[in-house]
């Protein structure tokens, strides 16, 4: 071969590496650019968090990403503490399978002993068109409160592949392990019962929207009411998020008709998250009522969410409240007993005079009854309007009671609704039913001492009958 030939060679060498170089530059570009570029960094995180729930109650966590590349499958590890948590169930998210319109694998294996999943999902068949990016749902998964304490719900291995896995490393990512903690972080309307028959049309009254929460940043909140009982009047902030020291942003709007409030406050910058503790919830607002009627009404807490810093929601329960301004509550104002020295003959009849009363705000019909220790000594029924008062007379009949001290009460069943029942009993006291003086005489012996009376009467009669004349 010549030198022609040699230098012929040699251009289409250097052409033939050219062109495979430049075609591998292409394909790497175009197959794989995430990773010959700067990567855009996913991020895995758990919603909501903190989460919390009470003993033996479940709650639902979400494997959540962001920022997330486009991907055709993805696996991962999670691991908790198996003494406060177990998992009841695994489901798919959405966003894979984007919201069911795609088909996917998706496959569990729970180690419930160490408290662990691995756990993942795939599109099955789909092109790469097919592949989500963005933020979304991955799994959703249902957790049972084993104990009350805390644990993190930790990402131990994640693996995100695009659509030519297994030819290409996992996308890159970072992650936020979920963190779990209990007794758990409530919203509550503070006191829990209003009740107070005094709260009468026009009257106002103050509720609390509390909280038990740690690294509080903002929140909203809507607190809805039957309107036929009572209106808002007016909402203030409370001092929980301001911890005395922080500016904050806070608004309400009111809508009567409805019966609803919607409310929010948020920290502004800079400043440090609220926390409180389970003894003492922090107040979020303070919220006003003017009462129209008598009746009930529960106070209701609804849609209500609560952030940390980075936005993330902060798990929580809502308890709500009550109202009730019906009041049912009768009384035993007095018992008198119709005794000399607190002494009563055995056999005797004995008066006691009783005033009840309705100290409550609506209609009752009461049992009233009187009582010689454990014994019914009498008994009546009594109607009282609000406010009424009546004097009830009983009989005590100590006919073939056994002689001794016997305590008088009179007392009234409790009415359904009563709150207050100390008022419902009074003594009068001790009462000493004594047997006549002397011993008695058996009425044998009586009857036995009137047969020899008669007796020797008629005899005596006749011996002197029969006795002759002195001669």
């Amino acid at each position: 071969m010549g030198r022609e030939g040699e230098k012929m060679i040699s251009k289409r060498l250097i052409t033939v590496v050219t062109v495979t170089l430049f075609t591998s530059f292409l394909l790497l570009t175009v197959t794989i650019p995430p990773f010959a570029k700067a990567a855009t960094l996913a991020h895995l995180f758990c919603d909501p968090d903190p989460s919390t729930e009470e003993i033996d109650r479940t709650f639902t966590l979400t494997v959540n990403v962001k920022d997330l590349p486009k991907i055709y499958a993805w696996y991962m590890n999670l691991t908790w503490d198996p003494t406060i948590l177990n998992i009841t169930e695994v489901v798919e998210g959405p966003l894979l399978n984007q919201e069911g319109t795609k088909r996917t694998s998706f496959v569990k294996h729970i180690n419930y002993t160490f408290g662990w999943i691995y756990f993942g999902c795939g599109l099955l068949g789909e092109p790469s068109t097919s592949q989500p990016s963005g933020s979304g749902v991955l799994a959703e998964i249902t957790f049972i409160v084993l104990n009350r304490g805390e644990t993190y719900i930790q990402f131990v291995d994640v693996q995100l592949w695009d659509y030519w896995y297994p030819t290409t490393l996992a996308k890159p990512y970072t992650a936020k392990d979920g963190y779990f903690k209990s007794p758990y972080y409530t919203v509550s309307i503070q006191p829990s019962l209003v009740h107070n028959g005094t709260l009468i049309a026009d009257t106002t009254f103050n509720v609390s929207l509390s909280a038990y929460v740690e690294n509080l940043f903002s929140w909203n909140a809507t607190v809805s009411w039957n309107t036929t009982m009572f209106e808002m009047v007016e909402a203030f902030e409370g001092p929980f998020l301001k911890q005395g020291q922080y500016s904050t942003q806070f608004s309400f709007t009111v809508n009567q008709t409805q019966g609803t409030a919607a409310l929010n406050g948020t920290l502004i910058e800079p400043a440090e998250p609220a926390k409180s503790t389970s003894d003492n919830p922090g107040s979020l607002a303070i919220i006003e009522f003017k009462v129209k009627i008598l009746g009930e009404s529960d106070i209701t807490i609804e849609d209500t969410n609560l952030s940390n810093r980075e936005g993330v929601t902060i798990g929580r329960r809502l308890v709500s409240g009550e109202f009730s301004n019906i009041w049912h509550d009768v009384a035993v104002q007095s018992i008198g007993v119709a005794v000399t020295n607190n002494k009563v003959a055995l056999g005797q009849i004995v008066n006691a005079t009783v005033v009840v009363k309705n100290v409550g705000n609506m209609n009752e019909t009461v049992q009233v009854t009187l009582y010689a220790n454990v014994t019914v000594a009498d008994r009546q029924t009594a109607s009282l309007s609000p406010g009424e008062s009546k004097t009830l007379i009983f009989q005590w009949n100590t006919t073939g009671i056994t002689a001794g001290a016997y305590e008088v009460k009179a007392s009234i069943e409790p009415v359904s609704g009563e709150a207050d029942t100390a008022n419902n009993v009074k003594s009068y006291g001790t009462v000493t039913v004594e047997a006549p003086s002397g011993l008695p005489i058996p009425i044998e012996i009586i009857a036995a001492i009137v047969i020899i009376v008669v007796v020797a009467i008629l005899a005596v009669f006749l011996l002197k009958k029969r006795k002759p004349p002195a001669g």
